[in-house]
């Protein structure tokens, strides 16, 4: 079944195929607990793409509020140009 429900809201990710993870300011993309996460949603057949916005890990930059959605919109284009559409793809993001 392709249905997957978000256990929090109840919300369903029909026929999704990839996450795009956006990971909080205490940390990036490496950090122990994400890439947890990453192994467990590949394990369920999704892909995953994590990257740091400007200014973490091994981004360059600093950290603004324009820039960081610019970066999350650059990953998001990044994704569907790989052949994801849209409605494919759940956005996993935590607060900054």
């Amino acid at each position: 079944d392709d249905d997957r429900e978000d256990r929090r809201t109840g919300s369903r990710a029909v026929g999704a195929k990839a996450v795009l993870y956006l990971h909080g300011n205490g940390c990036n993309r490496a950090s122990r607990h994400h890439v947890d996460k990453y192994k467990l949603l590949t394990s369920l057949g999704l892909a995953v793409f994590a990257f740091d916005y400007r200014g973490f890990g091994d981004s360059d930059g600093w950290p603004d509020e324009d820039g960081v959605n610019s970066d999350a919109e650059a990953m998001m284009r990044y994704v569907t140009g790989l052949g994801y559409s849209v409605d494919e793809v759940v956005v996993w993001g935590h607060s900054l």
